[in-house]
């Protein structure tokens, strides 16, 4: 559903109206006026989770951080999402992520990015976390002292 001129709010009962067997779920490119709904984490199978270029706005949802352990790709880029950075337990349940898009969030996503985002992703090929409102020290296991 990329690229269209969806709008208005995504649904909660967006979560429970397909099979959990969802592999990849794209929403990206539409105009989208709401929150991220929970019911999202439903889809415990998800490897590619696309809602980056809509208007979403709050905070990423706390089940986020331990719903999709098989997830690839997750891009929540371009939007008005603020709060903290999904919490340590991404980092024990997603290790597959290849692929982390929060950038271009307005406000912007706040507080430090956790020392585990340095450790726990091995397959990581792009982490974007630019104009935010991010602080604090980035994590020592990056090492970029050199």
């Amino acid at each position: 559903m990329t690229n269209n001129e969806l709008s208005g709010i995504i649904p909660s009962c967006f979560g429970t109206s397909f099979s959990e067997e969802m592999i990849y779920l794209t929403l990206g490119g539409n105009a989208f006026i709401s929150t991220i709904p929970s019911s999202l984490c439903r889809f415990s199978k998800l490897t590619d989770l696309l809602l980056d270029h809509n208007h979403l706005i709050g905070e990423i949802p706390h089940c986020f951080s331990y719903s999709f352990p098989s997830m690839i790709n997750l891009d929540m880029s371009h939007n008005y999402l603020n709060g903290p950075l999904p919490s340590s337990k991404l980092c024990e349940t997603s290790t597959s992520l290849e692929y982390l898009y929060l950038d271009n969030n307005d406000p912007g996503l706040s507080g430090s990015i956790p020392p585990c985002y340095a450790t726990s992703f091995p397959d990581l090929k792009v982490l974007l976390l630019h104009n935010n409102d991010l602080g604090g020290p980035i994590p020592p296991a990056w090492n970029l002292s050199s």
